[in-house]
């Protein structure tokens, strides 16, 4: 059947397929278009004598007569492949062109990834290819980008000599991302990470702080639902985050569809750490998981709490309307940081079944903040006046505004109450982080392996931007800014070795925050053949 050749160039060069297109006899529509159909012949190496090489066929001749593939002629000697400067790739990524590159940021992130214990985790994690998902995370903290572009990202940064082996086209991303999703090594990795954190002492594990969070997003899996929370409707996905109640350390993280409420995911969440080794004691929640189940299963496990009860729960009402008429006294008043908090103890008994009268007998503090106060009535005015609320309702608003209720399972001195509340503040700065710094927003993924494999990745970034984070809070420079700042650090790159530029104040600011050894104008030998670990000759090169 009649065809031709088609030649395609890619990254300088050519590729062939054969063609050809037929009509169904069994179709009598002359009008409808004929099919096609491609075969992939592969490089050309040859084009006059139609030899070509495939990673599944090797060296081969293609005859488009017969269009069978043939050994190549006796005559042929295969040509001497180019080597390329850098490390090669299967995935057809040309060696870099570039003489200089990025440098700082991915050096300082590759040396946190080390101090934090996050790179003995991966290398034990038993991946195909660790060096991707260690490139990964360096391109979600330097770059916003999508996917697509990571790439090009690795082209011009240093991370191509850290991580040789990587490869980062969209084809092994995917591959990657959906390895690492695998039931199998979610549970490796987080069974490793845990153990590590441990043994580091690097966190409380006794004492955690849960939160959930959405994750807009169209894809096509399961955990993609129409959620429902704070008021608005998205089609998103649940991500539950904990976290080390005192310090904020990212500790673990699991999925749930959009549509399932916060009181339905505590208890499942609690049976799923716990497999993983985490077996806190206390545990710090908002409103969304004080339910009636909920502290049924705190008080039935022995777990020590500290939540907030919801304005819409009856106990809320009842406590407003004993306990307001003597909670604004100046004894009562607490200072806060920057706020001023009037705060008063209170019992607090909540029926947690009324067949059996089981209750839950904890502390009550009722709160009212009085900047809080303010904002809430002006709302409440603005929205009566827009005709959203009745008479009725703005009376109960202003009742209530400003008006908070937290239960605790131990009687807490007021002026440690609200400290230990707002270290929920944490959490949500790891929402932050994940959402705006390193890449976890927009998901844009086929199936639930890469999904999974995706949220992990945005685990250790977050993990390691939040180190950032910790490491700079003394200095004057934001972790953005230092990244920017460290990524005007070029490296000048010959054979076997690179030679990085002088490194300006700010640069050798942030290496001291770090702890670590800038390479200031000295040698770093360039081992391609395992992991990059800076080998210094101890010169100062002339500038």
């Amino acid at each position: 059947m009649a065809g031709f050749l088609s030649y395609q160039t890619k990254h300088g060069r050519q590729y062939a397929s054969w063609c050809r297109s037929y009509r169904d006899p069994n179709i009598k529509d002359r009008s409808r278009s004929p099919k096609r159909t491609v075969l992939y012949l592969g490089r050309v190496v040859d084009k006059e004598r139609g030899i070509y090489k495939s990673k599944a066929k090797g060296y081969v001749r293609f005859d488009p007569t017969t269009q069978e593939f043939l050994p190549p002629p006796p005559d042929f000697v295969p040509p001497q492949e180019p080597q390329p400067r850098s490390p090669a790739s299967d995935d057809g990524r040309p060696s870099p062109n570039e003489l200089i590159v990025d440098f700082g940021d991915s050096y300082l992130i590759h040396h946190l990834c080390h101090s934090s214990g996050l790179m003995d985790v991966l290398d034990g994690t038993d991946l195909k290819n660790p060096d991707t998902i260690k490139a990964l995370i360096s391109f979600y903290i330097c770059n916003s980008s999508s996917n697509r572009h990571a790439q090009e990202w690795q082209r011009g940064n240093f991370a191509q000599y850290l991580y040789p082996k990587a490869k980062l086209s969209s084809q092994r991303i995917t591959e990657a991302l959906a390895e690492l999703g695998t039931e199998a090594k979610w549970r490796q990795f987080f069974t490793a990470y845990l153990e590590k954190v441990k043994e580091s002492n690097q966190a409380d594990l006794d004492g955690i702080a849960v939160d959930t969070t959405g994750v807009p997003n169209n894809s096509h899996i399961p955990y993609t639902a129409i959620g429902h929370h704070g008021g608005s409707y998205s089609k998103e996905a649940r991500i539950l985050c904990m976290t080390e109640k005192k310090t904020g350390r990212l500790l673990f993280m699991f999925y749930y569809a959009g549509n399932l409420i916060d009181a339905h995911t505590i208890t499942h969440s609690m049976q799923m750490m716990r497999e993983f080794g985490l077996k806190p004691n206390s545990i710090l929640i908002d409103s969304g998981f004080s339910t009636n189940a909920d502290l049924k299963a705190f008080k039935d496990n022995g777990i020590e709490f500290l939540t907030r009860i919801g304005a819409n729960r009856t106990c809320f009402k009842e406590a407003v309307k004993a306990y307001s008429a003597d909670l604004l006294q100046s004894a009562n008043l607490v200072r806060s940081g920057e706020r001023s908090v009037y705060i008063k103890q209170i019992k607090l008994s909540i029926e947690l079944d009324p067949e059996t009268g089981e209750t839950y007998d904890g502390y009550g503090y009722l709160c009212r903040d009085t900047q809080r106060f303010v904002e809430d009535q002006k709302r409440a005015y603005e929205e009566f006046g827009r005709g959203e609320l009745t008479t009725d309702a703005l009376d109960e608003r202003l009742k209530v505004a400003g008006t908070f209720l937290l239960l605790s399972s131990n009687k807490l001195e007021v002026e440690e109450l609200l400290p230990s509340y707002y270290t929920r503040q944490g959490i949500e700065q790891v929402f932050d982080v994940a959402k705006n710094e390193v890449g976890l927003l927009p998901i844009n993924v086929q199936n639930e392996y890469t999904f999974r494999g995706h949220l992990i990745l945005a685990f250790m970034a977050t993990l390691l931007f939040r180190e950032l984070q910790m490491t700079l809070r003394d200095t004057p420079y934001s972790p953005r800014s230092a990244l920017m700042t460290l990524r005007s650090q070029k490296i000048r790159l010959f054979a076997d070795h690179g030679i990085a530029d002088l490194a300006v104040k700010k640069v050798n600011d942030v290496y001291k925050a770090a702890k670590i050894a800038g390479p200031s104008g000295m040698v770093l030998t360039l081992d391609l053949a395992g992991p990059f670990i800076p080998k210094l000759d101890g010169t100062k090169q002339t500038p």
